[in-house]
C-alpha cells in the first residue's frame, strides 16, 4: 500500500490539532470548574477593592479636612439617638433645677 507523502503530511497536522484541541478542552474544563471561576471572581474582586481603597486612602491624605467633616457626619448620624437622648436629659434636669428654684421664690 501506497500512501502520498500529502496524505501523511495531513494526517499529521489532524493529530497535532486534535491533541492541541484535546489539551485546550482540558484546559478550559478546569478553568470553568465552579471553584475556580470563584476565585477568580473573587481575586478580581480583591484587586478592585484594593485599587478603590488605594484611591480612597489618597484622596483623604491629600484632603484631611474634608475627611474629617465626613467622619464627623457619620459619627453623628450614628450616634443621633444617643446624642439626643443626652441632650434631653442635661435639659430635663435643668427644668428640674428650673422648676426647685422657681418654688423656692414663691415661697
Amino acid at each position: 500500500m501506497i500512501v502520498d507523502p500529502e496524505v501523511t503530511t495531513a494526517r499529521a497536522v489532524r493529530n497535532a490539532a486534535r491533541t492541541r484541541l484535546g489539551h485546550s478542552l482540558a484546559q478550559a474544563k478546569v478553568r470553568l470548574t465552579p471553584g475556580a471561576l470563584a476565585g477568580n471572581a473573587a481575586d478580581g474582586v480583591k484587586s478592585m477593592v484594593g485599587d478603590f481603597a488605594t484611591d480612597q486612602l489618597e484622596t483623604a491624605r491629600q484632603h484631611p479636612a474634608r475627611t474629617a467633616a465626613i467622619v464627623a457626619a457619620i459619627g453623628v448620624a450614628l450616634l443621633r439617638k444617643p446624642l439626643f437622648g443626652w441632650f434631653r436629659s442635661s435639659d430635663d434636669a435643668d427644668d428640674d433645677a428650673d422648676d426647685a428654684t422657681d418654688g423656692d421664690d414663691a415661697s
